[in-house]
């Protein structure tokens, strides 16, 4: 026998050992329930199955891990729904859904007009996919619909008359550039990346807003890398496709902690937590740091959600009365927006983040903008937020991004 069969011997050896030490129903033990007491004893035997899972995570870590482990002693790219690329390694999940974007487009429209009648400009940022903009990280065989859906949204915000900037070619242009501004393990980019997007946001924001060339300049000094101090700790994050698939199959990214050289005093409000923080960048978009940082070494920790900001909110204000740029700026995005807006926050005097996909139904951003009265409305997603409807609570089947109470 070869080390590659003994390996897997000893992988399928600890499965069934570990298995044994779980009471899971099996598809027998479901059918018998649904023969003996209907429907309803069956949808509890699943929610106690689940229950049971999620309750058991280091046991459920470890079957993720062994699995993982296995599929990829055995040479299998795939794993769990997710996809390993080469040469990178990098892990996807691909979307093969084509996406209808005429309805969102004329909605965005109507919006954009709305803002402009409030006195507000209004700009779509559309974000990279970790996706190559030609699709030459895919293996073979996989279809992808993101740049599709892209293509398509784009040209019909386009025809709509929409004012718009598609940034993927500065982040995702080749799959090197996929591979240097994404995590490996996980869906969403790097801190580096969002704080380059900060950066140029902030050029845009001064551009649209015509703000003064002294203030202008005075955001670029603060959103350069010099001005910020940049620690790495290795090895020490596991993504959401990692989560998936397990170390083993999909190694661990390290993470990038930036922190600004210069003096801050901001403030931050969550109102969903109940949340209303004043003090520095640290004690306001880095409050759950030390809890990020320490959770991801166990993998216990979504280190991306909770390094920035704390978490994905409904919405989050900022205000930094020191800020160069005297705007008031309404985000709306999704969660790859959530670093981006720590580091807009400090050049930016006032900053509101709206995720639709996670307010109340009877949330109306139109209201909010009537409200808050901003400056300049800034959409910015990725596109496998296109077509995702509310992440809680009952479906509209919309997409709640392009929802805004009009």
């Amino acid at each position: 026998m070869g080390k590659a069969g003994f390996a897997r011997l000893v992988v399928s050896g600890a499965f069934l050992a570990l298995s044994a030490s779980f009471a899971v129903p099996t598809a027998g033990t479901f059918a018998t329930a649904f023969r003996k007491k209907g429907k309803a004893s069956v949808q509890r035997r699943i929610a106690s199955a689940r229950k049971a899972a999620e309750s058991r995570f280091p046991q459920r870590l470890t079957f993720v891990t062994l699995n993982g482990l296995f599929v990829r002693l055995v040479g299998q790219h795939s794993c769990n729904g997710v996809v390993k690329t080469k040469p990178h390694g990098i892990l996807l999940q691909p979307h093969a859904n084509l996406v209808k974007t005429e309805k969102a487009a004329g909605r965005m429209r109507r919006f954009s007009d709305f803002c402009e009648r409030h006195g507000a400009k209004f700009l779509y940022v559309q974000l990279p996919r970790k996706l190559d903009v030609s699709n030459r990280i895919l293996p073979a065989g996989v279809v992808e619909r993101a740049n599709d859906n892209v293509r398509r949204m784009l040209g019909s915000i386009a025809e709509a008359g929409v004012a718009h900037v598609d940034v993927r070619a500065d982040f995702a242009a080749t799959p090197d550039d996929v591979a240097r501004n994404f995590y490996r393990t996980d869906h969403h980019w790097r801190n580096d990346a969002a704080f380059r997007m900060a950066g140029r946001l902030a050029a845009e924001i001064a551009v649209r807003c015509a703000a003064p060339e002294a203030d202008a300049h005075r955001a670029a000094e603060l959103l350069s890398p010099d001005a910020w101090t940049r620690e790495v700790h290795p090895c020490c994050f596991l993504g959401s496709l990692g989560r998936r698939t397990g170390p083993l199959f999909a190694g661990l990214d390290d993470l990038a902690v930036l922190r600004p050289r210069f003096a801050t005093r901001m403030s931050i409000s969550i109102p969903s937590k109940r949340i209303s923080l004043s003090g520095t960048f640290e004690d306001t978009n880095m409050r759950r740091a030390d809890e990020a940082l320490a959770g991801s070494k166990s993998f216990v920790t979504d280190a991306y959600s909770a390094l920035y900001v704390g978490g994905i909110y409904p919405l989050v204000v900022h205000e930094n009365r020191n800020a160069p740029l005297r705007k008031r700026v309404l985000l709306i995005g999704d969660s790859f927006a959530r670093p981006v807006e720590a580091f807009l926050s400090v050049a930016v005097r006032r900053l509101d983040v709206v995720d639709p996909r996670r307010t109340a139904r009877n949330f109306s951003i139109a209201g909010y903008v009537r409200q808050t009265k901003p400056d300049i409305v800034i959409q910015m997603i990725n596109p496998s937020s296109l077509g995702v409807d509310k992440m809680k609570g009952p479906k509209t089947g919309r997409a709640a991004m392009f929802e805004y109470g009009l």
